[in-house]
């Protein structure tokens, strides 16, 4: 399950890649946010796969993290993405927070 939610995220974060190399004049003043925020979604969904088989409590951490990481991206998604496919945009990552919520270990309030 966290398999479908890692992958769900990847099409996300290559977007965000054609975004912030892609990016021109309008699209400036959110670059430095947009890389800073998909480096630390990767560094978050980088921890989630490491401690996949490791202790519970190790796992709710590192979904928190994640979790935080993916809600900050979408925020700087909203006020940078001014594209025709904003919605679609943002709708993956609710979808992406969704499955988050639902694969954190039991226990884990997120």
């Amino acid at each position: 399950m966290m398999t479908q939610t890692l992958r769900r995220a990847a099409p996300i974060l290559s977007f965000v890649c054609t975004l912030v190399f892609g990016a021109g004049a309008a699209l400036a003043d959110c670059k430095s946010d947009l890389t800073a925020s998909a480096q630390t979604l990767q560094g978050t969904q980088a921890a989630v796969v490491q401690v996949a088989g490791g202790p519970e409590a190790g796992k709710c951490d590192a979904f928190r993290r994640y979790h935080q990481a993916v809600v900050g991206f979408r925020a700087v998604m909203i006020r940078c993405d001014k594209g025709k496919k904003t919605a679609e945009h943002v709708n993956q990552l609710d979808t992406s927070i969704g499955d988050i919520k639902k694969n954190a270990p039991k226990g884990c309030k997120i």
